[in-house]
């Protein structure tokens, strides 16, 4: 800041995770949902995990 010049201020390096757009996810991984999905998975698992 020599010479009377100021930097233009700096931007916040923090981004709330609602202001960033969703991706549309990869086709690989939306297969895979969805046959977890048609074999319900969820529900097996939690099946499984219920005792503890």
């Amino acid at each position: 800041m020599s010479m009377g010049r100021r930097q233009k201020s700096q931007l916040p390096l923090w981004i709330a995770h609602d202001e960033i757009a969703p991706s549309p996810g990869h086709p690989s991984y939306e297969k895979f949902n969805g046959l977890l999905r048609e074999a319900a998975f969820d529900r097996h698992a939690e099946v499984l995990c219920a005792p503890y």
